[in-house]
């Protein structure tokens, strides 16, 4: 029909692969876990991304969303909780229900690993997943010694008692997680919270706050 759309693109000197294809990838698996129901996100829809046929740089086209300031608190809570419950599907890239993510990225300019685990994962794949590809990956990056050697000697081997309980009916499932949400991240988009520039994988849906916790959420 004739009636106008509007576009966002995110242009880069740097290739699509290195920039835009994480970033696409995951925006596409939140706008999928993100749809139905009154409690659910704004997510912008992705259409395209690519390089520029000069060669020189890329670029990301996404719906552009009229961005205001954050909704309250509780809209977003239960509009991320919805995330968080949407089951692990093929429509949202993660048909056989494990932790991790189709392609590493990055949180903020710091690479994030994300392997997937086996398929049909639970507790025991998880404090595996967040004890090498979290926790482990980040010492490894800070090289401090004595805090890798604290980690691997006293901590890493307990880790699994953290979720003694977290099995059975309470077994930790993959939750789709915005990945880098702190209050910089947050605004609404047509009556509804909206949250943008994720690092995007499958994890517990708790670990979802660790960012709000260190970076601010106020």
């Amino acid at each position: 029909d004739d009636t106008p759309v509007s576009f966002f693109v995110k242009s880069s000197s740097r290739s699509s692969e290195e920039m835009f294809y994480g970033e696409a990838l995951g925006l596409e698996a939140m706008y999928a876990c993100s749809q139905g129901g009154d409690d659910t996100l704004r997510i912008p829809k992705v259409f395209h991304y690519g390089d520029y046929s000069t060669g020189k740089g890329s670029f990301v086209i996404m719906e552009y969303l009229n961005l205001a300031g954050r909704s309250d608190d509780v809209a977003l809570g239960k509009a991320v909780a919805s995330m968080h419950l949407a089951p692990a599907t093929e429509e949202a890239g993660n048909p056989t229900k494990a932790f991790g993510f189709a392609v590493d990225n990055t949180i903020g300019a710091t690479p994030q690993p994300n392997p997937w685990t086996k398929p049909n994962s639970g507790t025991q794949e998880w404090v595996e997943f967040f004890r090498d590809h979290r926790i482990g990956h980040q010492l490894d990056l800070a090289g401090d010694p004595y805090c890798s050697k604290l980690w691997d000697k006293d901590i890493a081997p307990r880790l699994h008692l953290l979720f003694e309980d977290l099995k059975g009916e309470k077994e930790i499932k993959p939750s789709l997680l915005h990945g880098d949400l702190w209050s910089g991240n947050i605004g609404s988009a047509d009556g509804k919270p909206s949250i943008y520039d994720p690092a995007v994988y499958w994890g517990h849906h708790e670990a979802e706050w660790g960012m709000a916790w260190c970076a601010g959420f106020g």
